[in-house]
């Protein structure tokens, strides 16, 4: 079971700009994480450095932030968020999942696949090309066509609390 926390950790109520560092608690190696936010109520938010609210980005570098086996570390990261104009602005942090072991799983199903439906042949010319074995021909009573790879994964999308974002005015005194 995955658990994600957000909180704020920079700017202020006179600003647009905020920080907010995420806390992402997970068990195994994670194969990607991407981050977006989910816009609950108010000023539309952008984030890392401009993108809309629901673009997904990427918040870690393998140069950075991976470890001698190549995984990423997801269990923390700051992320910028800009409100597009004076208001208040309820978030979430929501962040979309894939683990090590459900993409090596997917990439052990589709060797298999390839196996079972591709080979590589060399042409008179010396190329090789990849074809599809066991396809029937178009005008055969069979129905033709490529035999369908395995479904491509979903991630599993979590979501932290709500956060609120205020840029306001200060009033004379």
């Amino acid at each position: 079971m995955a658990d994600l926390k957000a909180r704020l950790i920079r700017g202020d109520r006179f600003s647009s700009e905020d920080t907010i560092e995420t806390q992402f608690n997970y068990t195994g190696a994670v194969y990607s994480c991407d981050q977006h936010i989910e816009l609950v109520s108010g000023v539309a938010v952008t984030h890392g450095g401009g993108a809309s609210a629901t673009t997904p980005l990427h918040y870690k570098a393998i140069e950075r932030d991976a470890d001698s086996d190549g995984n990423i570390d997801y269990s923390s990261s700051e992320m910028q968020v800009v409100q597009a104009e004076k208001g208040t602005s309820v978030i979430k942090v929501c962040a979309s999942v894939i683990l090590k072991s459900e993409e090596d799983a997917w990439q052990t199903a589709y060797e298999a696949w390839k196996a079972e439906n591709m080979v590589t042949i060399t042409l008179d010319d010396g190329t090789e090309t990849i074809v599809y074995k066991n396809v029937a021909p178009a005008d055969s009573e069979e129905e033709a066509g490529t035999p369908d790879t395995p479904a491509p994964l979903t991630p599993t999308v979590y979501k932290s609390g709500e956060i609120t974002l205020e840029w306001t005015d200060d009033t004379f005194v």
